[in-house]
């Protein structure tokens, strides 16, 4: 039962997002699913229904903005990465550099002189 009543409050704070058009469309989803949720008996889903009730006014003018911070999300985890691969900088002029070349989308480099013309097997010799 629980199962049930966290995969569906979940499902339906998500087709929120996917079917509202604009913000009084928003407004009146998002107060049905705060009541539902509210209501429930998952303490979580409280907690998360009280979080999203404090921000409702900036959820509702994202419908009608536009406005989303997925690329910097999505920038922000490319750069994690390329920490990751290098455990560590030097110092942070580098880390700045490998920021721009990964996410300054640079196509006048020159190719990496790693990278062979051909395959083993297909070169002829």
């Amino acid at each position: 039962m629980t199962a049930r009543a966290w995969r569906l409050l979940k499902q339906l704070l998500r087709e929120l997002f996917q079917i509202a058009q604009n913000s009084s469309e928003a407004a009146l989803l998002f107060d049905a699913w705060y009541s539902w949720a509210h209501r429930c008996r998952l303490e979580p889903f409280k907690r998360l229904a009280t979080t999203l009730l404090s921000h409702r006014q900036g959820i509702l003018n994202g419908f009608d903005s536009g406005f989303s911070n997925g690329y910097v999300e999505g920038a922000n985890s490319l750069i994690q990465v390329a920490k990751a691969k290098a455990l560590g900088y030097r110092r942070s002029e580098n880390m700045i550099t490998i920021a721009y070349l990964l996410l300054g989308k640079l196509e006048h480099l020159p190719g990496s002189p790693f990278n062979t013309r051909c395959s083993v097997l297909g070169c002829a010799a």
